[in-house]
């Protein structure tokens, strides 16, 4: 589920995210650019985990319809070779 890039990402996110929480506790509103930054790092990072998280649930999706398509293939095999043993 976790790979290196979504791992990354992740505590990529954390330290943004953090920064940005502590810049907005400090309240200098002179260096408004460096909060500006940290949401944008947090920002960017939350929006390729959720796309990465989207991509991996596609996948899981296609591979399931896959194995039930196999399955009903099987399902029908099983019953041909039924009727051609009754007969």
């Amino acid at each position: 589920m976790f790979g290196k890039g979504n791992l990354f990402a992740a505590a990529n996110l954390a330290v943004f995210s953090g920064l940005a929480v502590g810049l907005a506790l400090r309240g200098n509103d002179e260096m408004g650019w460096e909060l500006t930054l940290a949401l944008l790092g947090s920002t960017a990072n939350l929006a390729y985990l959720l796309l990465s998280f989207r991509k991996e649930k596609a996948a899981d999706t296609r591979r399931k319809a896959e194995l039930m398509e196999e399955l009903r293939q099987e399902a029908e095999e099983r019953k041909e070779r039924r009727i051609a043993e009754r007969n």
